[in-house]
Order: C-alpha cells, then sequence, then structure tokens
C-alpha cells in the first residue's frame, strides 16, 4: 500500500505542477487555447498517469516482488495507484478550483475523465509490459 500511496502522490504532484504551468503561463485562459502552438501542452497531461503507474508497478516488480510479478498483481497495484493519484489530483484541484474558477471551464472534468480512462488502458499495457514469472525448477 505504501508504494501506491507514494507512487499516486507523484501522480497527484505532476498534476499540479501541470495546472499550475497552464495557468502561469497564460497558455489557457478561460478553458480556451490561447496560442494553438502549444496545443501539445495540453495533451502532455496523459503522460502523468503513464509515468506514475509505470514507476510503480516497476518498482513493485523490482524491489518489493523481487523480479516476479504476475499480470494480476501488477494489475491492482496499478489500480492502486490509479485511486490514490485520483484521490491527490482532485483534492489539488477543488482547492484550486475555489481560488480559481475562472481558469478552466467545464471542458476540465472531461480531459480528466479521459486522463481516467487513458490511465485505466496504460495500466493493463504496463502489467503485460512488466509482468515476470521466475523460472520452473
Amino acid at each position: 500500500m505504501k508504494n501506491a500511496l507514494k507512487y499516486g502522490g507523484l501522480i497527484g504532484v505532476l498534476s499540479a505542477a501541470w495546472i499550475f504551468i497552464m495557468h502561469f503561463s497564460g497558455i489557457c485562459e478561460l478553458g480556451y487555447i490561447k496560442n494553438p502552438n502549444l496545443l501539445w501542452m495540453q495533451y502532455a497531461f496523459v503522460l502523468i498517469p503513464f509515468i506514475g503507474i509505470f514507476f510503480g508497478v516497476k518498482n513493485l516488480r523490482d524491489t518489493i516482488k523481487h523480479g516476479e510479478m504476475g499480470f494480476v498483481e501488477g494489475l491492482l497495484e496499478g489500480f492502486k495507484i490509479i485511486i490514490f493519484g485520483a484521490a491527490f489530483s482532485t483534492l489539488i484541484g477543488v482547492v484550486y478550483f475555489q481560488f480559481c474558477q475562472q481558469f478552466l471551464g467545464t471542458d476540465y472534468l472531461e480531459r480528466v475523465f479521459g486522463i481516467g480512462l487513458s490511465a485505466i488502458v496504460f495500466n493493463l499495457l504496463i502489467a503485460l509490459m512488466l509482468m515476470k514469472k521466475g523460472k520452473k525448477t
């Protein structure tokens, strides 16, 4: 559980950093991109759950499970990381929007929903990619 909390926290911190960068750099105003050449920065947010899940599941496999991890173990750890990451991101978002409601419009919630769906897909792929069973003797 400590591993999931650590990497879920990483997702929360990176999400907060992304929100602050988008706001304070003036890239978004009322939910609209002011400079179309910087549209890629909105989509870079998709990498945040990937980073948290990948490193969390890899840490589980390499240090906690000593190099042996099944698909289901990786999948469950990834879901725990997603849950903690979503909780941290939601907490940060709620506090932030209390002070800056005009920053991102309602389409922000659509983005968060899309990120959640992509996090589930990433979790499946990462658990499949990192699973490793020991040799049978």
